[in-house]
């Protein structure tokens, strides 16, 4: 990746994803890593793929999530680890470098069980070369006469231009003189000198407004020739950055889904397998059952011989060539054992049918298969999802809200939803509000685990949500109390939305805000 459309590319990326939030991190392939980034900035293109490398690297938002493996390797589990529910504050590029950084939010206390705390790595850093990872501070610039810029904190490239245009090929890359730039020199100085010197004017600051893709590199300089060009000029550094990825990085993760779907063929062909000899199981049980039709036909031709209110062992009965002894339930009565074996017979008949119908889909499902047609729920290697589970949003009656640290908010409307928002959709590391010495709604604030710390900004917010919706509601201040979920508990008989509180974790006064319901509302 030319370093000057990097430049182009960091100043458009890094504060498009500031205040982007970091949902989890995967990596498909060992020098590809994908951040999931929670923005509305971003519009949909909430992954942030980078493919490390010396020759070709890319860095591209992407609206698509690349395929990956079933068990994540250990770098993306130590990444989620450290960058999991963070949020990108300001960022900072070495473009010399083909470096990008972010600012990270501070990181929540760790639990017990999550393997110790992490703190101290304040910056996430994309390095096109080496990859990912998270640092305590800024390393120095990778070469001489670079800087870490940012946003209005920019430095202008000044080259040594009169003995780079002498002789293009002794300009350095250290220098920002990259191959592709002095490719474009030489091809330049073969026309005019003139047209090679405002080529090195022109980048001396960022002209970050046309792009051209050529011979698979992304030019941020004006064409003498734009017939040469690959995909036409582009105005955005992202979508140059997509077409880039498309091309360096593609094929790669074509193979990955190549190989996840030739795993998800393996499966599936062990799955039918697995299937047919359970058929063949099931079909030789029915055959035995079915076969008991002929000993219930010869009891019922010679029923009058027989004393059918006494319970035997077994009979012997006429057969069409002499003499057959029937085995009988020895707990039953003739009759009643007449009676069973003719409906054992006609289940029999049932499950034969059935199971008849099963053998073609299973067919079906083997030519599909070989066809190189998989199940949609296994397409692409992906595992058969378990039903998800109902966000506590969607059930009637709860209004969401989202703090501005990122927390979910729950709101009852009614009796009903407060009563539901207290036992089914609360986990005893939540924090429970509402209002002191009064009626009012209850409200959930959902933490991820026990030792989750939630800002005291975040407190106040769902505070004022209680406020708004209880006795205390004209009177501008609200005093709210503040309870874990596991000390609160629906009264035995008492009405929906009763409950008893056996500790109380704060007691807030806030002033009331009628304008956050709407500013941070999901509904």
């Amino acid at each position: 990746m030319d370093s000057h459309f990097f430049r182009c590319l960091a100043r458009r990326l890094g504060p498009l994803c500031h205040g982007a939030r970091l949902d989890t991190v995967y990596a498909p392939l060992p020098d590809v890593t994908t951040l999931v980034l929670g923005h509305p900035e971003l519009k949909g293109r909430k992954h942030l793929i980078l493919r490390a490398d010396r020759q070709a690297p890319s860095l591209a938002l992407s609206a698509e999530k690349p395929p990956n493996p079933h068990n994540a390797p250990a770098r993306a589990m130590w990444l989620r680890k450290r960058l999991r529910g963070r949020r990108l504050l300001e960022p900072y590029w070495d473009w010399r470098g083909r470096r990008l950084a972010w600012r990270l939010t501070p990181v929540p206390a760790a639990s017990e069980d999550n393997g110790g705390p992490v703190e101290g790595l304040d910056f996430l850093l994309i390095d096109v070369r080496d990859g990912c990872d998270v640092v305590a501070s800024l390393p120095a610039p990778s070469l001489p006469g670079a800087a870490w810029e940012t946003v209005n904190a920019e430095v202008a490239w000044e080259p040594d231009a009169p003995a780079v245009l002498e002789n293009p090929a002794a300009g350095l890359a250290e220098e920002g003189f990259t191959p592709a730039l002095r490719r474009e020199l030489a091809r330049r100085l073969e026309h005019s000198r003139e047209s090679a010197a405002a080529l090195l004017d022109f980048l001396s600051v960022p002209h970050c407004e046309s792009f051209r893709v050529r011979n698979g590199e992304v030019l941020a300089w004006p064409e003498v020739d734009d017939d040469e060009s690959d995909g036409g000029v582009l105005d955005d550094p992202l979508e140059a950055a997509a077409q880039l990825a498309a091309i360096r990085l593609g094929p790669h993760l074509e193979r990955v889904a190549g190989r996840d779907e030739a795993k998800a063929q393996k499966s599936q062909r062990k799955r039918l397998n697995r299937a047919r000899r359970s058929m063949d199981v099931e079909e030789e049980r029915l055959e035995s059952m079915r076969a008991k039709r002929g000993a219930a036909e010869l009891l019922k031709a010679n029923l009058h011989m027989l004393p059918t209110r006494e319970k035997l062992a077994e009979v012997t009965v006429d057969g069409p060539d002499g003499p057959v002894t029937v085995q009988l339930d020895p707990s039953r009565t003739v009759a009643e054992n007449l009676d069973r074996l003719f409906k054992r017979a006609a289940k029999g008949d049932r499950g034969l049918s059935m199971l008849a119908t099963r053998r073609d889909e299973l067919a079906r499902q083997e030519q599909n298969i070989a066809a190189g047609r998989l199940p949609e729920a296994t397409a692409g290697g992906k595992r058969q999802a378990r039903p998800a589970k109902k966000e506590s949003g969607a059930v009637q009656g709860v209004a969401r809200f989202r703090t501005d640290d990122g927390f979910l908010v729950l709101r009852g409307k009614n009796a009903r939803a407060n009563h539901a928002l207290a036992t089914r959709h609360s986990s005893p590391f939540d924090y429970w509000f509402h209002a002191e010495d009064g009626p009012g709604a209850h409200v959930l604030l959902k933490r991820d685990h026990a030792g989750h710390e939630v800002p005291r900004s975040s407190l106040e917010q769902a505070a004022i949500l209680a406020g708004l919706k209880s006795w205390q509601a004209e009177s501008g201040k609200a005093r709210v109390m503040c309870a874990l979920c596991k000390h609160v508990s629906p009264v035995k008989g008492g009405s929906p939305g009763q409950v008893t509180v056996d500790r109380v974790e704060a007691s807030l006064l806030v002033e009331l805000d009628p304008d956050l319901e709407k500013r941070i509302g999901l509904d």
